[in-house]
């Protein structure tokens, strides 16, 4: 799962294309324009034989974060939560592709049951939002923001590495909106500069902290 128009959609289409740049920027240039995507025949069915596709609402992607923590005691990412939904989806649907041996995708139905394999995308720590919305927010204070315990104390499985922790607790940096023709770089590179003058400096005072 990923953006509205990630980077993978493109790396899927030069695949289908079999390495047709040309094909492929035509494609790219009627997304961008806003027109529908004028796909030939011969790419479809290479990305039908292939690809999988699904949906996931808020309120599915927030219950799927919240079971997987109940049944594993492992908290996911929303993006990561979405795969998961639309998995367990599809392999619950008498008729789906999952549940009937994914006959779909190969030539010959005998590879059942198919394993299902989610990689997951980023870091719970990444989403405060959304996991205090599903785990609740002492939850995130105690799995995710506790400080290290003492020695021999165990450590919770998911918590936030120590210099994220630092960078979640800074004041936020605004950018004032950018004028035509200005550098975006150069004021992105200068808010870079400023967190990590400031992350190091909360280092320095407390040596130590990045080992856990």
């Amino acid at each position: 799962m990923n953006s509205e128009l990630p980077y993978n959609f493109e790396r899927a289409l030069h695949l289908a294309a079999q390495g047709d740049g040309a094909r492929v920027r035509g494609w790219m240039a009627a997304v961008d324009a806003g027109r529908p995507l004028p796909l030939e025949e011969d790419a479809l069915r290479w990305l039908r034989a292939r690809l999988l596709v699904g949906a996931a609402s808020n309120e599915r992607t927030l219950e799927r974060i919240r079971r997987t923590w109940d049944e594993h005691g492992y908290a996911v990412d929303p993006h990561t939560a979405v795969g998961l939904e639309v998995a367990h989806a599809l392999r619950a649907s008498p008729d789906g592709p999952l549940a009937t041996g994914g006959s779909t995708l190969r030539d010959s139905e005998s590879i059942a049951p198919l394993v299902t394999v989610c990689l997951a995308t980023a870091h719970p720590c990444k989403f405060e939002e959304a996991v205090t919305r599903a785990l609740g927010e002492r939850w995130w204070a105690e799995e995710m923001m506790a400080a290290e315990g003492e020695d021999g104390e165990q450590v919770p499985p998911m918590r936030m590495p120590a210099r994220a922790r630092r960078l979640a607790s800074m004041a936020e940096e605004t950018c004032p909106p950018l004028r035509a023709g200005e550098d975006w770089t150069t004021r992105l590179r200068a808010v870079i500069e400023r967190t990590a003058e400031r992350a190091a400096s909360g280092a320095a005072a407390n040596p130590g902290a990045d080992e856990s």
